[in-house]
């Protein structure tokens, strides 16, 4: 019997000795350079927005926060390096959309999106919108719907296979019920360029990308792919008020750390972030982006990791998209 307790004084002995560790640990946070792990190249507007953030932790943390592009796979090359590393607070990885895609689009990852991280915060979220050519004389959503549904422009035009502007396009058809032809181009820029020059009647865009065609009457907004209409274009309807209840593509921005980092550590990092989200250069900075800025509990953010990834599963399932 004194055997037994004794086990069991010195277990918990070992437990109340690990959570002291780690909130000693906590206090001390951080003590060298913390880095932002971006899994796609430099240039794009999630490293633009990842520059943005780790400047403001720097200031907030009163250390060296640095961005690290680790590019490759649609991002999934960055995320398992992350998912991998020491959960310590000083590895993080400011993730998109592709994070509940992937998962989904490729034939497999090295990463669970649920259980592979510890969310700190939701960042930012931006909509993509759908628009078409000027010159085909469409002014409404409804009116492109109704000649998509007639078989006349059953096309329509993304950035590439399995982005979230193509999943735009396929939700569209499951929502709307009608059949469309997707047009993958190589890149958002020739995608664009596609759209203006009528070689296909509508496509989907983020919104930073088509703003100067729709500015000089190239492009004719229809809807917006978020729940909220756009600051930008707020006379553009969201496919939610034109009929299509509850459609929504948003595209996520996030940051998180690997799993089993302390829970304190977690809380440091999401403090400091929402201290300066909340500021107005900040939120101007991030607008400037073409992105909404956004703060969230971790459990929020988790939640919303948890429903995208079902969400995004069924719809590409049911198209039967695929990247090898």
């Amino acid at each position: 019997m004194k055997f037994k307790h004794w086990i069991v004084a010195s277990t918990m002995s070992l437990v109340v000795g690990g959570l002291t560790a780690s909130a000693a640990h906590a206090q001390h946070y951080p003590q060298r350079p913390v880095t932002i792990v971006v899994p796609f190249a430099p240039g794009g507007s999630t490293d633009a927005l990842a520059r943005i953030v780790a400047e403001g932790l720097s200031n907030e943390l009163g250390q060296r926060v640095v961005v690290a592009n680790r590019p490759g796979a649609g991002g999934n090359i960055g995320m398992t390096a992350v998912a991998n590393a020491r959960p310590d607070g000083y590895t993080l990885v400011l993730v998109s959309s592709s994070l509940v895609i992937n998962p989904s689009l490729y034939g497999s990852v090295s990463y669970d999106p649920v259980e592979s991280f510890a969310p700190i915060s939701y960042v930012a979220s931006a909509p993509s919108i759908w628009v078409a050519n000027a010159g085909i004389g469409v002014e409404s959503a409804q009116e492109m719907l109704e000649r998509m549904a007639s078989g006349e422009m059953p096309y329509y035009g993304s950035p590439g296979i399995g982005t979230a502007q193509h999943l735009a396009g396929e939700l569209l058809a499951h929502y709307a019920d009608i059949s469309l032809e997707h047009v993958p181009y190589n890149g958002a820029g020739p995608a664009v360029a596609g759209m203006v020059a009528g070689d296909v009647p509508s496509g989907f865009s983020s919104l930073p990308g088509v703003q100067s065609q729709i500015d000089d009457g190239l492009l004719t907004p229809l809807a917006i792919t978020t729940l909220q209409r756009s600051e930008q274009l707020p006379e553009v309807p969201t496919f939610d008020e034109i009929g299509l209840e509850g459609y929504e593509v948003d595209h996520l921005q996030g940051l998180l750390a690997p799993s089993d980092t302390p829970e304190e550590i977690v809380g440091i990092i999401h403090d400091a972030l929402v201290e300066f989200m909340n500021s107005a250069e900040t939120s101007s900075r991030i607008a400037g982006l073409g992105f909404v800025p956004v703060v969230s509990t971790p459990r929020e953010f988790a939640e919303q990791i948890a429903e995208q990834v079902e969400k995004w599963s069924e719809i590409i399932g049911a198209a039967g998209i695929s990247v090898q």
